[in-house]
């Protein structure tokens, strides 16, 4: 009876250890995923926002410009979307970025991810800081999360991104 017990409680012993080695198996599999979306997200902040700095021109007053205006009015009033410019196939110049939301997919390798993209442009000043007077840089932001559930770690895999352009860059 006592080699019973004996025995009954070594196969316990082994049942926990066995348990527990499934959950830290399990623990280092989440963060290994964690760490995949989040330097997917990161390369996709980069990439989204390298080519959006590249693409368009700095504001839509000084596209037909040939040299670099020295007068801040020349630049529009507003940041936001002109008139019929209603997606980002459509936008020609930054700040029609400006509270724009969408849906991006994002291909590497075999993976794909699908991200939610809120953006924000503002002029920033010499210090860089946000300001609402008119400068000739701004900044354009985007709030980058996966769309796919991630629970626990859903707060931690959401990003803010952003890149500065200066009105010289045009030219």
């Amino acid at each position: 009876m006592q080699e019973t017990l004996l025995a009954l409680g070594a196969l316990m012993i082994i049942m926990l250890i066995a348990v527990n080695q499934q959950r830290s198996t399990i623990h280092i599999h989440e963060q290994v995923y964690v760490r995949e979306i989040s330097q997917a997200r990161d390369d996709f902040a980069v990439r989204l926002l390298e080519g959006i700095s590249n693409e368009m021109s700095f504001d839509e007053k000084t596209m037909a410009l040939t040299d670099i205006p020295t007068n801040i009015s020349s630049l529009s009033d507003i940041l936001g979307p002109d008139p019929g410019e209603t997606a980002d196939s459509t936008f020609d110049d930054i700040d029609d970025f400006e509270a724009y939301r969408d849906t991006f997919m994002h291909v590497i390798s075999a993976d794909t991810f699908f991200f939610d993209v809120t953006f924000n442009v503002s002029y920033i000043d010499d210090d860089n800081t946000t300001t609402t007077s008119k400068t000739f840089a701004k900044e354009i932001s985007a709030l980058i999360a996966p769309l796919q559930d991630f629970g626990k770690y859903g707060n931690t895999l959401t990003g803010v991104f952003s890149k500065t352009k200066v009105i010289y860059e045009d030219f």
